[in-house]
């Protein structure tokens, strides 16, 4: 049973008509608070392998609790207490979660990180719900927990104790395993910056018997979710929503639900006001020190925030103003509109946050219409060139909308079949082109501008295809200028000579090859936690081996192995990575004979099966290739059906050809799978099936 996805107007749909609607908890991990400058697992490991690098290096399996472990309690308690201190601001996720837990739609935050951003971003809005710090606390009471209330699963900064090791979390198990229990009874779960890794909060919330009401499970990439919580996933009533920073899942929910802004942005001197107001009198003499303040405070609400009454000349500009950032604020897009109107369309302030707001809502469209089908996305995408147009007509910065405008549509472009698209591409191209005009200097622009011309050339099977990649890299080399600390730029980079390398033979090819692999090595180097660069360099090395002979093919065969290792190493889950590995070691076992051979192609088909399990629609095809190659007719006629059933069999002079059949090609089994997906494919649309 595959796991189901949904967006976030399901999301608002379960909150807003919620009977109940105080009934709703947060689970949440840090990705939720990168944003505020605090390091994720990763981040601290990394701090651990700077400072204390003997420490480190005794680490035989580089986790994060692993990795706490190799320090002493107090010094680990320094690192965090460190961290966490240096952190000064609170980011817009936290501000919406306390929003949502002032307006009711949220009574429990259950939270595995250790820095203070829930409580202190519910004291900037006025709500103070209880705090629970679960490595303090030693029992659990249902009927004594506070209405709202906020749960340390694993300890605070500043507590007795926060857990850090493998065995201090394990411990942790039996205490918590009462409050995920009871907050499951009858509440929506919103699972958000919270990875579930060696962790005995996502051991217990697994174990539950099932969801009554929906779990929503928000990821911060593109990619599925890791093979634990798609475990997790394929239960009832439960979905998965992705590409969501915490950030702007928080916000964009809040403003669905007509929660936000804080009152602090609108009508910030009413929410000083308000907590002038909440002191109690002055204890020396019968004197109010607050008189001046609030006199003041009274006077700029008068002021600045439209209140009925005489305003003086200077404030005619302002109150506007202040209307229009928390219209933007709220995504009203239509308030926004209105009053741009209002003020005669004069307003350059007012002008830019809206032309802000339809970029903001163009891109949401966009989003919107990747999980579409194509139909549906079309509709969606003329509403998104609508928005965009709307945005140039009345901006100053025509550079911001039509970098985001080309940037939507190449996101059109991917979720296209490979090679087709060039007639997008083009436009994307005249896109960024036209903001160059107005912005040569424009960093995202250039970097956009050679990604476009990188995806025409690799569209382009002519020999114009090595134009393309050559003035690609010729806007990679600009941008990297401007901007020479950028990894994604040199990854680009690095992408376009491998590609161009493959049309090129002898020394041109490998001179090229070369060059591209200085780029990953650069890109790598600025970012050395990136599992995708290791992959694309793996890649890179792979076919650069394929033309190469002897002790030279074997080099690179395995320096490719090596990246392969590493990348699944930092990303155990990367479905991609372990395709390419899979392929390499597919390719190289056709340079082999017998047991060498076989063993090979086992590990290929491992890795494939591996891949398998968290992307089965894209990988069935592979792992029919390589069981093929091993003589398995059955099973490699298996995955090709169901990569045929999922709409993502190449196109059927692809698969007669592909050498990786030679052994079964020839089989009344294979031909007859030939000649149903060929009569499959003549039949219309929506039409039975061959008999």
């Amino acid at each position: 049973m595959a796991f189901k996805e949904c967006g976030i107007e399901d999301v608002f749909e379960t909150l807003q008509n919620n009977p109940k609607k105080n009934s709703c908890v947060l689970l949440l991990g840090a990705g939720c608070s990168f944003s505020a400058g605090i390091p994720d697992a990763k981040g601290i490991m990394k701090l651990i392998e700077k400072a204390y690098p003997s420490r480190y290096e005794k680490v035989k399996e580089k986790t994060y609790p692993n990795c706490m472990g190799a320090l002493g309690v107090g010094t680990r308690r320094d690192l965090i207490r460190g961290i966490i201190n240096a952190c000064t601001k609170l980011n817009w996720a936290h501000i919406a979660i306390a929003q949502l837990l002032k307006a009711g739609f949220v009574d429990r935050i259950l939270t595995v990180n250790f820095d203070p951003l829930i409580p202190k971003a519910c004291a900037i809005v006025g709500e103070f719900p209880a705090i629970y710090d679960f490595v303090a606390q030693h029992d659990y009471s249902a009927n004594r927990i506070a209405e709202k209330a906020v749960f340390y699963l694993h300890g605070q900064h500043t507590g007795f104790a926060i857990l850090n090791t493998e065995e201090e979390v394990d411990r942790q198990a039996a205490r918590v395993r009462p409050v995920i229990r009871d907050t499951a009874g009858d509440r929506t779960w919103i699972v958000a910056g919270y990875s579930g890794d060696n962790d005995p909060v996502f051991a217990e919330l697994e174990a539950l018997a099932g969801f009554d009401y929906p779990l929503y499970w928000v990821s911060y990439g593109k990619e599925d979710p890791a093979p634990h919580v798609q475990r997790l996933l394929e239960r009832d009533n439960t979905y998965f929503i992705r590409d969501f920073s915490a950030d702007r899942f928080f916000v964009e929910l809040c403003q669905k639900l007509q929660c936000f802004p804080p009152a602090f942005v609108g009508a910030p001197f009413t929410h000083l006001q308000g907590t002038l107001e909440s002191l109690a009198e002055y204890p020396q003499g019968k004197i109010d020190i607050l008189v001046a303040a609030k006199e003041f405070v009274s006077a700029a609400i008068k002021e600045y925030e439209g209140v009925p009454g005489p305003r003086k000349k200077s404030s005619q500009a302002n109150s506007p103003r202040l209307l229009a950032t928390d219209l933007f604020a709220k995504n009203d897009l239509a308030g926004l509109k209105k009053l741009h109107e209002d003020e005669g369309g004069k307003n350059k302030e007012i002008a830019d946050l809206l032309m802000w707001a339809y970029i903001a809502h163009a891109n949401m469209l966009a989003d919107q219409a990747a999980s579409k089908g194509d139909a549906d996305a079309a509709k969606l995408f003329v509403q998104v060139d609508k928005s965009f147009e709307d945005a140039l007509a009345v901006g100053s910065n025509s550079v911001a909308v039509l970098t985001n405008w080309s940037s939507a549509i190449m996101g059109r472009v991917m979720r296209l079949r490979h090679g087709s698209g060039t007639d997008l591409i083009g436009l994307a191209i005249a896109k960024y082109r036209q903001a160059l005009e107005a912005d040569p200097n424009s960093v995202y622009a250039l970097h956009g501008l050679g990604f476009a011309l990188m995806q025409l050339g690799r569209a382009d099977a002519t020999p114009n295809g090595d134009k393309h990649f050559e003035a690609a890299i010729e806007n990679f080399d600009k941008a990297l200028k401007l901007k020479p600390d950028d990894p994604q730029i040199l990854l680009n980079w690095a992408a376009a000579l491998a590609n161009l390398a493959l049309n090129k033979t002898g020394d041109e090819a490998n001179k090229l090859f070369s060059q591209a692999n200085d780029k990953y090595a650069q890109s790598f180097a600025l970012k050395p936690d990136a599992p995708d660069t290791l992959k694309d360099w793996g890649v890179a090395l792979s076919r650069q081996s394929e033309g190469s002979k002897g002790k030279e093919a074997d080099r690179l065969y395995e320096l490719a192995n090596q990246k392969f290792e590493e990348a699944v190493r930092l990303k155990p889950d990367f479905s991609d990575a372990l395709k390419q590995w899979a392929l390499l070691l597919s390719r190289h076992s056709k340079t082999l004979v017998g047991p060498p051979q076989d063993e090979l192609l086992s590990a290929a088909e491992a890795k494939l099966r591996e891949a398998y399990k968290i992307d089965p629609a894209r990988l069935s095809y592979d792992l029919a290739c390589v069981l093929a190659l091993r003589n398995d007719k059955e099973q490699a006629l298996k995955y090709l059906a169901e990569c045929r059933d999922a709409d993502m069999l190449p196109d059927l002079q692809v698969v007669k050809a592909d050498e990786d059949f030679a052994r079964i090609k020839d089989s009344p089994e294979f031909q007859k799978f030939l000649s149903d997906t060929a009569a499959r494919q003549a039949a219309p649309r929506g039409g039975p099936p061959p008999a």
